[in-house]
């Protein structure tokens, strides 16, 4: 992983940002109902965006019915895909095609997806 500390920078602000926005409407609906403890937004937060850590990749390929490519239909687009994450250090992800009729690009990873990936995708 050379180079990469940018874009584990990038990742790490972007999860601080995400959870401070959760923090904050979790507090806004808990005073609301009058529910004044930290703790308990501080709970509330870790659980919503450890759900959705857990489960937004799947949802991602539900909701853009994104079905798996194999190296058979596309297998220049797998050597071009092995090739950069040889280059990157990291392990090939895993290619999938969604056919909708609107232009779209995504990519989805998390830091799991290296060698000790754990969960479930």
């Amino acid at each position: 992983m050379r180079g990469t500390w940018r874009l584990r920078l990038r990742m790490i602000v972007t999860s601080v940002l995400m959870f401070t926005i959760v923090y904050f409407l979790i507090m806004l609906v808990a005073r609301y109902l009058g529910i004044s403890s930290w703790k308990f937004y501080f709970g509330v937060s870790i659980v919503i965006v450890f759900l959705q850590y857990w489960f937004g990749p799947s949802l991602v390929k539900r909701s853009m019915n994104v079905r798996p490519l194999s190296e058979a239909e596309a297998p220049h687009i797998h050597q071009m895909l092995q090739e950069l994450a040889d280059e990157a250090g990291v392990k090939k992800p895993e290619l999938g095609l969604s056919e909708i009729n609107i232009p779209n690009a995504f990519a989805k990873r998390t830091y799991c997806n290296y060698p000790s990936d754990f969960r479930p995708a």
